[in-house]
């Protein structure tokens, strides 16, 4: 499509072409001085309601030349938006697109303008309303005005200036109505502002309005002289409760019971009232009833048991009791001593409706006598009882351990306050105790004095043990008022030290070891231990040996650090074969333990099989099942390892050992070192190979040439055995008609490589060989033959190999057998489907592989039927070199019953199968 001007411009030519054919038959060019178009400029633009736009426009003749002095002509096509002048200023009036038109002799062109809404004010109603119940809603709306025309459009933003008296709940989609909800009582303002500036606000007040009076209880019960207050809640008409609401009091019988202005109702006489509560302008009555308390029966508690004593200085507690009953109005419990210069009871309590028991109150003994205490519930009197103040006792909770270390960690204690009986009481005077020790050395508490508070019943304290010893700690009141209290005797010793090994594993008190060995290696030393940490100090321990010949020590002393637990040291055997006692002592003590170090002879033996394995391929080792046995031309290993004659455990020497080796028949298997060494402190020699030479079998022997008591005894391996290689081969074989299986052919023996296997057959007529010439490369172990069945019958299988014994395989070919893979375990429902499958397999149930492609027919009966990809089957076929049919096909029932299905093909034994098929 042409540009608007470029279309206006050939418009033009084209009428001007079309007078000059029809007008008189004029035969010369276009007027020049003719107007062809008119063109405005700009072609469109925007602007506001209430601003101006200024157009230009031009005449052009035929040619596209400018002309001057024509005269423009301007007008709008939609006059309730835009007015134009004539000089070409457009004036916006109100939101939408205008049409400007500019004409010259008959010709015109025309621009469009876009009027933008420019709201000049809103107005928010209403500009102020009155909330009465929190919780309550209004509705504000807001108007637009562009002048003083409405304006239905505009974009607005809503704030609350106070959000804890009123907050915006909702507004509506083009944002000019907004939800208000009140939330507490005050004063607040609702500000609106347009997009573009302009902004009114609305004033909201909440106020709340007493609407109802709520009793709480609404139904009063009161005991005859017991005060009890009254609560009431003032709500609005939401029910929330109303602030600073001024309440006034009434009964309507002041004979019955009298009322203050805080609630306070105080029963005078049994009978029935109501009290009054108004809150202008409503007013609510609750009904009182008004009776007798019942009877209480006071029970006097210590702070752990039930108690008729209580200490000087101390306090016990009294409690009203109903015995099991509960009473049904708020009462005021109390207790009257009938002398208060022995037993102070210094306050009374109240007590909700609905209680079974009062209190407690304080009973304070304050000097030594007896009373009796009466227990009031309002002017109610119950039971009185017999109570005693007598002289208070100090003691301990339980007994420190009788034996103790100076390692232990400090231990605590508490300072009890007791009453003559034992029984502990609440102390309703400070206390403070005087806590010392028989021997200060021995035990030490951590403060000469601790406190017992008002209102507790004991005091904790710490003590710790800084040197061994036997001490007791005693408690004394110094204001004489309390009793005073030892513990038993503690004795304090000094911790026992053990032997262990690297990974502290007590030794006990007997280690065994051989002669010029340890019994662990180098990097895994010994250890003195304590059964704990170190504190305090470093403990410095003295090592000594009875007899360094039979064994040594190093070092002869050891210091065992802050927070460690051990020091490490040195054994090793001598070289006698005896008994000696390590012993051990720590400053200030006698020696705490004596080791027993029993050395024994040592033993050399020499390994043949386990470390040889590792050193053979997996497929050899596997072949040969027996690790003792060689083929002739394989190569094995033995090292030697030290023990210990008498516990058989490793030992390490604690110097090189060399040993001479020898081959009982060197015939069969040759070594290629005649020395074995095992280093100081490694437990085993490096190992040396042996070659199989000849079919046989011997043994090796390992033996000290050192003349001495500390010489190993021989060690000799178990015997070796050399056998010729072999073949093997799968004994049997089951196969179907046309089914194929590889055979592997194993070797067993050296693996030179490049070794030639020859196969032969029997009766060719039942299988076909895929080669009858196989060849074991470098490295190889075995190779693989291809059996593929032909016919029905038996065929022998034999390979054979130079210099390896031969091995058959009898190959059974019959026909194959149907095996299912898949196949429903549960009954069917009618028009369920279910994936099947199944795949070939050999006469004896193993599963093959099918050498050409095989169609297996299905015939079911009508209550089944079979399909694959939506459409119904009566055969499945299998590949060539495939197993089992796949993708699945389904199975589906069609009626109820038992449904079954014949599954056959060429060389396969049919296979019938069923399902039972529910309705």
């Amino acid at each position: 499509m042409l540009p608007r001007r470029s279309f206006r411009a050939d418009l033009a030519l084209l009428i001007a072409a079309a007078c000059s054919l029809t007008c008189g038959g004029e035969t010369s060019g276009p007027d020049p001085n003719a107007v062809a178009r008119v063109v405005i400029s700009p072609d469109s633009g925007a602007i506001d309601t209430g601003d101006s736009l200024p157009f230009t426009a031009v005449a052009r003749n035929a040619s596209g030349a400018n002309l001057s002095g024509k005269t423009i002509v301007w007008s709008t096509l939609d006059a309730t938006l835009v007015d134009v002048t004539g000089s070409g200023i457009v004036h916006g009036h109100w939101p939408g697109t205008a049409r400007v038109v500019a004409t010259s002799e008959g010709k015109a062109d025309t621009a469009q303008v876009r009027v933008k809404a420019k709201i000049t004010s809103i107005t928010v109603t209403p500009g102020l309303d009155t909330l009465h119940s929190l919780g309550a809603t209004m509705n504000l709306v807001v108007q637009a005005s562009i002048d003083t025309q409405s304006y239905a459009g505009g974009s607005y933003t809503w704030q609350v200036v106070d959000t804890s008296v009123a907050a915006v709940s909702g507004l509506s989609p083009d944002g000019t109505h907004a939800g208000i909800i009140a939330r507490a009582n005050g004063t607040t303002f609702v500000r609106v502002v347009e997009a573009r500036g302009a902004r009114d606000s609305a004033r909201i007040v909440v106020h709340q309005r007493p609407k109802t009076i709520l009793f709480v209880p609404p139904q009063l019960r009161g005991y005859r002289a017991c005060p009890f207050p009254v609560r009431v809640f003032v709500v609005d008409s939401l029910g929330s409760p109303v602030a600073n609401v001024q309440v006034t009091w009434s009964s309507t019988d002041t004979k019955l019971a009298r009322v203050d202005s805080s609630g306070l109702v105080t029963p005078l006489a049994p009978g029935l009232d109501s009290i009054v509560v108004q809150a202008a302008p409503v007013s609510r009555s609750a009904p009182l009833t008004i009776g007798g308390a019942p009877s209480v029966t006071l029970q006097t508690l210590g702070v752990a048991s039930a108690v008729t004593t209580v200490g000087r200085g101390q306090f016990a507690l009294g409690i009203g009791s109903l015995g099991g009953g509960s009473s049904d109005a708020p009462a005021r419990f109390s207790i009257v001593s009938s002398d208060t210069t022995v037993v102070a009871v210094p306050s009374d309590t109240s007590a909700i409706a609905g209680q079974s028991s009062f209190g407690p109150l304080r009973l304070v003994g304050r000097t030594i006598g007896t009373v009796t205490l009466t227990p009031y519930l309002c002017d109610v009197p119950g039971s009185s009882v017999g109570f005693a103040v007598t002289r208070p006792v100090l003691g301990f909770s339980g007994a420190p351990a009788t034996t103790a270390r100076i390692d232990d960690p400090p231990a605590s204690l508490a300072v009890l306050t007791r009453d003559s009986t034992g029984a502990l009481q609440y102390v309703a005077d400070p206390v403070t105790v005087h806590i010392t020790s028989t021997d200060p050395t021995v035990l030490t508490p951590d403060s000469a004095f601790h406190h017992v508070p008002v209102a507790n019943f004991r005091a904790d304290f710490g003590f710790t043990y800084p040197d061994s010893g036997s001490a007791r700690l005693i408690i004394v009141d110094p204001a004489g008022l309390y009793r005073s209290d030892s513990t038993p005797v503690v004795h304090v010793s000094y911790p026992p030290i053990y032997f262990s090994d690297y990974l502290n594993s007590a030794f006990g008190d007997t280690v065994r070891m051989g002669m010029r060995q340890r019994v662990y290696p180098p990097n895994q030393r010994p250890e003195v231990v304590v059964d704990r940490l170190v504190v305090g100090a470093p403990l410095s321990i003295h090592l000594s040996m009875s007899d360094s010949t039979i064994a040594r020590v190093t070092p002869d002393s050891v210091n065992i650090p802050v927070g460690g637990s051990v020091a490490p040291i040195d054994i090793a055997g001598g070289d006698v074969r005896d008994t000696a006692t390590l012993q051990w002592s720590t400053t200030g003590e006698q020696v705490i333990v004596e080791w027993r170090l029993e050395e024994e002879s040592s033993d050399e033996w020499v390994e043949g099989e386990a470390w040889m394995a590792s050193l053979l391929p997996i497929r050899d080792e596997l072949a040969r099942g027996d690790y003792r046995s060689l083929y002739i031309g394989w190569l094995k290993s033995v090292q030697a390892a030290a023990w210990d004659s008498a516990t058989f455990a490793p030992g390490y020497p604690t110097e090189d050992v060399t040993f001479n080796l020898s081959a009982s028949d060197p015939s069969v298997v040759s070594t290629n070192s005649t020395t074995l060494t095992i280093h100081a402190g490694t437990a085993v020699s490096a190992t040396i190979g042996l070659l199989a030479k000849g079919p046989g079998t011997t043994t090796i022997t390992a033996t000290d040439p050192r003349a001495a008591a500390y010489a190993y005894a021989p060690g000799t391996t178990t015997p070796i055995a050399v056998v010729a290689p072999s073949l093997s081969t799968d004994s049997t074989t089951s196969l179907g008609i046309q089914q194929n299986w590889n055979l592997n052919v194993v070797e067993n023996g050296p693996h030179p490589g490049g070794d030639v296997v020859h196969v032969q057959q029997r009766n060719p007529a039942v299988l076909l060989l895929s080669d009858t010439v196989l060849t074991i490369g470098v490295g190889g172990t075995y190779a693989s033959l291809m059996l593929t069945s032909t016919a029905s019958g038996v065929d022998t299988v034999i390979v054979s190999a130079a210099g390896y014994t031969p091995d058959t395989s009898i190959v059974t070919v019959e026909l194959g057998k149907i095996l299912l893979g898949s196949w429903p375990s549960t009954p069917m429902a009618v028009g369920d489907s279910v994936p099947v499958w199944f795949y070939i397999g050999a006469p004896d149930g193993t599963q093959r592989v099918t050498a050409d492609t095989v169609t297996f027919t299905l015939v079911p009966n009508p209550n089944i039927e079979f399909h694959r990809n939506g459409a119904g089957i009566t055969t499945v076929t299998i590949p060539a070199g495939d197993q089992y049919t796949q993708p699945f096909f389904y199975m589906k029932a069609n009626a109820a019953g038992t449904g079954s299905v014949t599954i056959s093909a060429p060389n396969y034994t049919p296979l019938t199968q069923s399902v039972t098929v529910a309705p």
